[in-house]
């Protein structure tokens, strides 16, 4: 084979993985997307095999996640060029895992057909070892798809990798001996075929199982409240709008009941327990704001009889009046008068003693339905670059030269809330915040299981995506967040400030989605059961194993004789 016709079939695969990635989801096509690219590695050596397959991967993340130049323009103070070539950077760096690919042929060689099963452990290892930004594993592709996604209750989503991978080499090993006039490997087209149904036949009869517990288990009347705006307007309109857009949203629902009204990550730009008046931290023309977004009913959830009739922007009295209740009474009354826990993401500072001297969290409170603060949560794993930089503390320039991002620091545990709905069940849940959602450890963490009382029932993620655009960065986040219901058997309510919002089963099936960069306001059902699985129970550990087989694996293979060319 040519060198030009090796990069055509190296590019082929590259430019089919961004579309079986979200939004498009062509799921179907990752069972046959490596073959272009194992036709291209066949007859390689080891070092060419390499290097062809980390450009394989470099040319595929590059196009995945292309969002990210926007995203950090978005974050920094850097221009497009210098966001560029962070881009650049990050797609070297985090594309290396690839160039585990071009060890096919040099395992072929040395095993033989064994090779078909010792790759997509050699995959998992990579998937497993090599550290990433955004998790990203080869078995996420099937998150839509029922039957096969229950695997990740078992395995973790690594086990879905492997199966791709080894669906892959079984039929490239097939056609490329019936392109050489050879007869098949019917043992190992057998028994894939056979795990692979093994595998629907799994998927069908748990999605069933799950279902029927769903069918019985306790429901709870959650808020579904997306807002339609963009991170360059909100950056350039005052915080207060914002918020007085969430209360505005949230007085359109509170008619129907919810038992848990959510505002997403950042939803408001102060402390929400606020001891301070509103005249103390606004401004004239945030005053005139608080007028007119009165009239328009955005505070109509709050019990002022005395000023019932008077929404005039220009009335003193009200402004006055309202100008002098705390942020924290504002939140207070919401949550009594609506007869709902309110659950609100935003940042805390604390102060120290001296006038330079905080500390700040990426937070969220939960007030109850009687208007007390149950408890704030901070966000354990800040995501670097955005909510804080890198070496920063050991290297205090990089503040002056990246501008932009955050100095947050991590919260050092989970906190379990508790949730009672119409029927009076109690429910407990943990809140994942943005990025933590899509990560393994921090999930397994947040699920908890020591205790009865630090168990969740569900989870609430919140996040701010619009910092992403319009781009495939707010469906790709969402697709990583799927998955975890199924690791851990316990269904998410995920509310992004612009999108994407859903709630999913602990069987994966996903509900009341929602389209980036439009307006919602909805109360929904959400069915809570914690399903137990075998991943959480050690399950996950079925990466480490790959890992471990792989270093067997080329003890073995560096051994043998090369057999094939």
């Amino acid at each position: 084979m040519t060198a030009a016709a090796r990069i055509i079939g190296a590019l082929l695969t590259a430019v089919s993985l961004p579309f079986i990635s979200a939004p498009a989801n062509l799921h179907w096509l990752h069972w046959v997307a490596f073959l272009p690219l194992f036709a291209a590695l066949s007859g390689l050596s080891l070092k060419r095999g390499v290097l062809l397959s980390y450009f394989t991967g470099w040319v595929s993340n590059f196009i995945i996640f292309w969002w990210l130049i926007e995203t950090v323009q978005r974050f920094s103070s850097l221009p497009w060029v210098v966001a560029l070539l962070v881009h650049i950077l990050a797609t070297t760096v985090f594309s290396l895992s690839y160039g585990m690919f071009g060890l096919m042929p040099w395992l072929r060689a040395r095993l033989g057909g064994w090779w078909m099963l010792a790759f997509p452990i050699t995959i998992v290892a990579s998937e497993q070892a090599f550290p990433v930004l955004f998790p990203y594993y080869q078995g996420v592709s099937q998150y839509r798809v029922a039957p096969m996604i229950q695997l990740a209750s078992v395995t973790g989503i690594m086990g879905i990798s492997f199966l791709v991978v080894l669906v892959n080499c079984v039929l490239f090993e097939s056609l490329d001996r019936l392109r050489r006039k050879q007869r098949p490997p019917l043992a190992a087209l057998g028994a894939t075929a056979a795990v692979m149904a093994a595998t629907v036949g799994f998927g069908v009869w748990r999605h069933g199982a799950v279902e029927a517990e769903l069918a019985k288990a306790p429901e709870l009347q959650v808020t579904i409240l997306q807002q339609n705006v963009t991170m360059e307007e909100r950056l350039r309109q005052s915080g207060w709008e914002g918020y007085f857009e969430w209360l505005r949203l949230t007085s359109r629902v509170a008619g129907d009941r919810p038992d848990l009204v959510v505002w997403p990550e950042g939803a408001i730009p102060f402390n929400p327990h606020e001891e301070r008046p509103f005249s103390t931290l606004r401004s004239g023309s945030q005053r005139r704001l608080l007028g007119r977004l009165m009239q328009s009913g955005g505070y109509n959830l709050m019990s002022w009889p005395e000023y019932e009739g008077v929404l005039s922007p220009n009335n003193e009295t009200l402004v006055a009046a309202l100008s002098e209740k705390s942020v924290r009474s504002t939140f207070e009354e919401i949550a009594q008068n609506g007869g709902f826990d309110l659950l609100i993401g935003g940042g805390t500072i604390e102060m120290g003693p001296g006038p330079e001297d905080f500390t700040a969290h990426n937070s969220l409170y939960v007030f109850d339905e009687t208007g007390t603060i149950e408890a704030r949560y901070d966000k354990m794993v800040p995501l670097p670059f955005g909510e804080y930089i890198p070496l920063s503390d050991t290297f205090p320039f990089l503040k002056e030269i990246v501008q932009g991002p955050g100095d947050f620091q991590a919260g050092d545990h989970p906190v379990f809330f508790e949730v009672a709905n119409a029927a009076g069940d109690t429910l407990r849940y943990t809140t994942p915040i943005c990025y933590e959602a899509i990560l393994n450890p921090t999930m397994r963490k947040l699920a908890g299981g020591d205790s009865p009382e630090t168990t969740a029932d569900f989870f609430v993620n919140i996040t701010n995506d619009a910092w992403f655009g319009n781009t495939a960065s707010p469906h790709q986040h969402a697709m990583l967040t799927a998955v975890q219901t199924v690791q851990v058997g316990r269904p998410m309510l995920r509310i992004a400030y612009t999108g994407i919002s859903w709630v999913v089963d602990p069987h994966g099936d996903i509900h009341y989605e929602t389209t980036p960069f439009t307006e919602e306001a909805h109360v929904v059902p959400m069915r809570v059961a914690h399903v137990p699985t075998v991943y959480e129970r050690g399950g996950w550990i079925f990466g480490w194993l790959c890992t471990a087989g792989f270093i067997g694996i080329v003890i073995v293979a560096r051994r043998r004789v090369p057999t094939l060319g």
